[in-house]
């Protein structure tokens, strides 16, 4: 069976998983958000409240420039 961790490790949005004195910390590849925290990264204290959040995470919408 997969560890929490390792279950997060193969989710496609993920770059990388690691944990130091302040928790633990999922970066996400930048084109996926964290729609809750707006941003490419989720922090958390527990490893199971970043899997809970990985849920969440979305594609980023493709923006347009206009020249």
């Amino acid at each position: 069976t997969m560890t929490i961790k390792q279950r997060i490790e193969k989710h496609p949005a993920v770059q990388e998983v690691f944990h130091d004195s302040d928790g633990w910390w999922v970066w996400l590849h930048t084109d996926w958000i964290n729609p809750e925290l707006e941003c490419s990264q989720i922090h958390e204290q527990n490893i199971h409240d970043c899997y809970s959040q990985l849920r969440g995470v979305r594609k980023r919408k493709a923006t347009t420039h206009n020249t």
